[in-house]
Protein backbone atom coordinates (compact mmCIF):
# COMPACT_ATOMS: atom_id res chain seq x y z
CA UNK A 1 0.00 0.00 0.00
CA UNK A 2 2.81 2.41 0.84
CA UNK A 3 4.74 1.60 -2.47
CA UNK A 4 1.51 2.75 -4.39
CA UNK A 5 1.00 5.72 -2.10
CA UNK A 6 4.85 6.67 -3.17
CA UNK A 7 4.29 5.73 -6.72
CA UNK A 8 1.45 8.48 -7.02
CA UNK A 9 3.05 10.89 -5.18
CA UNK A 10 6.60 10.32 -7.13
CA UNK A 11 4.02 10.97 -11.08
CA UNK A 12 2.31 14.15 -9.18
CA UNK A 13 5.59 15.45 -8.56
CA UNK A 14 6.94 14.79 -11.93
CA UNK A 15 4.05 15.69 -13.58
CA UNK A 16 3.83 18.89 -11.54
CA UNK A 17 7.62 19.60 -13.00
CA UNK A 18 6.81 19.05 -16.29
CA UNK A 19 3.89 21.55 -16.11
CA UNK A 20 6.05 23.74 -14.35
CA UNK A 21 8.78 23.86 -17.01
CA UNK A 22 6.50 23.60 -19.75
CA UNK A 23 4.91 26.96 -18.07
CA UNK A 24 7.95 28.66 -17.85
CA UNK A 25 9.57 27.75 -21.85
CA UNK A 26 6.01 29.21 -22.64
CA UNK A 27 6.29 32.46 -20.48
CA UNK A 28 9.71 32.72 -21.87
CA UNK A 29 8.34 32.54 -25.27
CA UNK A 30 6.24 35.14 -25.20
CA UNK A 31 8.32 37.82 -23.60
CA UNK A 32 9.49 40.05 -25.98
CA UNK A 33 13.53 40.39 -25.77
CA UNK A 34 14.74 43.97 -24.81
CA UNK A 35 16.84 45.90 -27.51
CA UNK A 36 19.95 44.82 -25.29
CA UNK A 37 18.95 41.26 -26.07
CA UNK A 38 18.08 41.81 -29.90
CA UNK A 39 21.08 43.66 -30.02
CA UNK A 40 23.60 41.52 -28.86
CA UNK A 41 22.20 38.75 -31.10
CA UNK A 42 22.28 40.42 -33.78
CA UNK A 43 26.24 41.46 -32.80
CA UNK A 44 26.43 37.11 -32.28
CA UNK A 45 25.07 36.21 -35.80
CA UNK A 46 27.42 38.34 -37.53
CA UNK A 47 30.24 36.72 -39.47
CA UNK A 48 33.70 38.53 -38.50
CA UNK A 49 35.67 40.17 -40.49
CA UNK A 50 39.65 38.48 -40.74
CA UNK A 51 42.27 40.00 -42.23
CA UNK A 52 44.23 38.73 -45.23
CA UNK A 53 43.45 35.90 -48.04
CA UNK A 54 40.98 32.56 -47.22
CA UNK A 55 42.73 30.08 -47.26
CA UNK A 56 39.88 27.63 -47.98
CA UNK A 57 40.52 27.44 -51.35
CA UNK A 58 44.00 26.36 -51.23
CA UNK A 59 43.17 23.76 -48.76
CA UNK A 60 40.53 22.46 -51.28
CA UNK A 61 43.07 22.20 -53.68
CA UNK A 62 45.84 20.84 -52.05
CA UNK A 63 45.78 17.40 -53.08
CA UNK A 64 45.69 18.95 -56.74
CA UNK A 65 48.34 20.58 -58.68
CA UNK A 66 45.94 23.74 -59.52
CA UNK A 67 47.50 26.60 -60.67
CA UNK A 68 47.16 29.73 -58.08
CA UNK A 69 45.34 31.42 -60.18
CA UNK A 70 42.66 29.09 -61.16
CA UNK A 71 41.75 28.69 -57.22
CA UNK A 72 38.82 30.46 -56.50
CA UNK A 73 37.62 29.21 -60.14
CA UNK A 74 37.44 25.72 -59.13
CA UNK A 75 36.36 26.71 -55.54
CA UNK A 76 33.14 28.17 -57.30
CA UNK A 77 32.31 25.42 -59.79
CA UNK A 78 32.98 22.47 -57.04
CA UNK A 79 30.81 24.97 -54.92
CA UNK A 80 27.95 24.39 -57.52
CA UNK A 81 28.91 20.75 -57.71
CA UNK A 82 27.98 19.85 -54.18
CA UNK A 83 24.55 22.68 -54.00
CA UNK A 84 23.76 20.24 -56.78
CA UNK A 85 24.10 17.15 -54.78
CA UNK A 86 22.08 19.29 -51.94
CA UNK A 87 19.17 19.50 -54.08
CA UNK A 88 19.43 16.30 -55.41
CA UNK A 89 17.76 13.04 -54.19
CA UNK A 90 19.59 11.62 -51.79
CA UNK A 91 22.09 8.90 -52.99
CA UNK A 92 24.65 7.97 -51.03
CA UNK A 93 26.55 6.87 -54.20
CA UNK A 94 26.41 10.14 -55.30
CA UNK A 95 28.60 11.36 -52.10
CA UNK A 96 31.03 9.09 -52.93
CA UNK A 97 34.34 9.25 -54.20
CA UNK A 98 33.22 9.08 -57.69
CA UNK A 99 32.09 12.84 -57.57
CA UNK A 100 34.07 14.49 -60.32
CA UNK A 101 35.57 17.28 -58.57
CA UNK A 102 37.00 19.98 -60.79
CA UNK A 103 40.47 20.34 -58.87
CA UNK A 104 40.33 16.75 -60.17
CA UNK A 105 41.27 18.25 -63.56
CA UNK A 106 44.61 18.89 -62.75
CA UNK A 107 47.42 16.43 -61.68
CA UNK A 108 47.17 14.92 -58.29
CA UNK A 109 49.75 15.36 -55.69
CA UNK A 110 49.62 12.12 -54.43
CA UNK A 111 51.91 10.28 -51.91
CA UNK A 112 52.75 6.70 -52.81
CA UNK A 113 53.19 3.96 -50.19
CA UNK A 114 56.71 3.77 -50.59
CA UNK A 115 56.86 7.09 -49.56
CA UNK A 116 54.19 7.02 -46.71
CA UNK A 117 56.29 4.21 -45.39
CA UNK A 118 59.35 7.19 -44.96
CA UNK A 119 57.32 9.16 -43.13
CA UNK A 120 58.11 9.56 -39.35
CA UNK A 121 55.12 8.74 -36.48
CA UNK A 122 53.99 7.86 -33.41
CA UNK A 123 55.87 4.42 -33.59
CA UNK A 124 59.21 6.01 -34.55
CA UNK A 125 61.58 6.07 -31.22
CA UNK A 126 63.32 9.07 -32.86
CA UNK A 127 62.85 10.52 -36.24
CA UNK A 128 65.95 12.67 -36.62
CA UNK A 129 67.39 8.70 -36.53
CA UNK A 130 65.40 7.80 -39.33
CA UNK A 131 65.99 10.55 -41.16
CA UNK A 132 70.03 10.14 -40.23
CA UNK A 133 69.83 6.04 -41.40
CA UNK A 134 69.05 7.32 -44.75
CA UNK A 135 69.62 10.83 -45.72
CA UNK A 136 69.41 10.43 -49.26
CA UNK A 137 66.40 8.74 -49.23
CA UNK A 138 64.57 11.80 -47.82
CA UNK A 139 66.21 14.47 -49.78
CA UNK A 140 64.99 12.69 -52.57
CA UNK A 141 61.52 12.33 -50.70
CA UNK A 142 61.36 16.46 -50.55
CA UNK A 143 62.34 16.64 -54.27
CA UNK A 144 59.74 14.34 -55.07
CA UNK A 145 57.10 16.52 -53.07
CA UNK A 146 58.39 19.97 -53.73
CA UNK A 147 55.40 21.20 -55.42
CA UNK A 148 52.78 20.17 -52.63
CA UNK A 149 55.46 20.91 -49.52
CA UNK A 150 55.78 24.39 -51.44
CA UNK A 151 51.86 24.85 -51.46
CA UNK A 152 51.52 23.41 -47.95
CA UNK A 153 54.06 26.12 -47.24
CA UNK A 154 52.30 29.27 -48.92
CA UNK A 155 49.26 28.85 -46.24
CA UNK A 156 51.14 30.76 -43.88
CA UNK A 157 50.71 33.83 -46.42
CA UNK A 158 46.96 33.37 -45.68
CA UNK A 159 45.24 35.56 -43.19
CA UNK A 160 42.05 32.86 -41.91
CA UNK A 161 40.11 29.83 -42.91
CA UNK A 162 36.61 30.27 -43.55
CA UNK A 163 34.70 27.54 -45.51
CA UNK A 164 32.10 29.39 -47.99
Amino acid sequence: MRIRGTLKWSAGLGLGIFLLAALAWTAARLIPLSEQHRAAIAVLEQRPEHAGRNAFGLLWSLPNAVPEDRIEAILVDDARRIAELRTSPPDLEMYSERVEWARDDYPALDVSATDRALFCNEQDASCLTKVAEDPAAYRSLIARHAERLDRIESLADYGHLDQP
